[in-house]
């Protein structure tokens, strides 16, 4: 049986890979923000597509009194609408600071605890750890992967404030001419007034940014899936 599961998982890979021709790109939102389940989910689903979100899990269990971010509830709903939940630690500290203190235990712990809350409450476990602030060394990641987890890629391009029609095919470009096949594109927040990071400057400028997405998809330029099926981990 194990041997039968490693040929079907190896044959999947394949098959991946090969279809992979065209560059992948992943439409991930970090923080977990109330915006992202009122504004971001139903205009990705309008267009078809599926977000990947990264949940800082303390703040998910105790919102604000503004009530910024997203609830266990919500969460729960867009599970169920085919969106993704990842890790983005208990209380999103600098995992590469903590790595330079020799902090190792606390590390473990937040990919740990995270990983486990976000299953226990969602019933779906994560397969992805997004880093808070990018910030990572080849030690936190291999603790990452010790957990079960896989990385997040070291290039992300946050798009939010400023962003033009164009600059999605742009970054495509340029990371895939880096021969990059998974490409990220990372927002934060998509109303200027709802307190996530760089945000846009409304959900109206938010679905532009995915139309133009949908358009390069539909031209067959590149492919759109959740970051976790683009990376296709063979576990164990």
């Amino acid at each position: 049986m194990k041997k039968t599961f490693l040929l079907m998982a190896a044959v999947a890979a394949t098959c991946v890979a090969g279809a992979a021709e065209k560059p992948i790109v992943v439409f991930t939102f970090d923080d977990g923000a109330l915006e992202h389940y009122r504004d971001v989910a139903p205009i990705l689903e309008k267009y078809g597509f599926r977000g990947t979100f990264n949940l800082i899990t303390d703040a998910t269990d105790h919102n604000n009194a503004a009530g910024w971010f997203m609830s266990w509830d919500q969460v729960r709903e867009l599970t169920k609408r085919g969106h993704a939940f990842e890790s983005h630690t208990v209380t999103h500290p600098n995992l590469e600071e903590l790595w330079r203190k020799g902090e190792t235990n606390e590390i473990r712990r937040q990919v740990a605890e995270s990983r486990d809350r976000i299953a226990q409450q969602t019933g779906v476990r994560p397969v992805l750890l997004c880093h808070p602030y990018c910030a990572r060394t080849n030690g936190v990641d291999a603790i990452i992967r010790e957990e079960g987890l896989v990385p997040m890629d070291w290039h992300r391009n946050n798009f939010g404030l400023g962003t033009k029609p164009g600059d999605v095919a742009k970054f495509v470009a340029e990371r895939s001419a880096k021969g990059e096949k998974v490409i990220d594109l990372l927002v934060h927040g998509v109303n200027k007034n709802g307190g996530a990071w760089h945000p846009f400057d409304s959900p109206a400028h938010f679905e532009e940014f995915v139309k133009e997405v949908k358009d390069l998809v539909d031209k067959g330029e590149i492919r759109c899936m959740l970051y976790r099926d683009a990376v296709r981990p063979v576990k164990k």
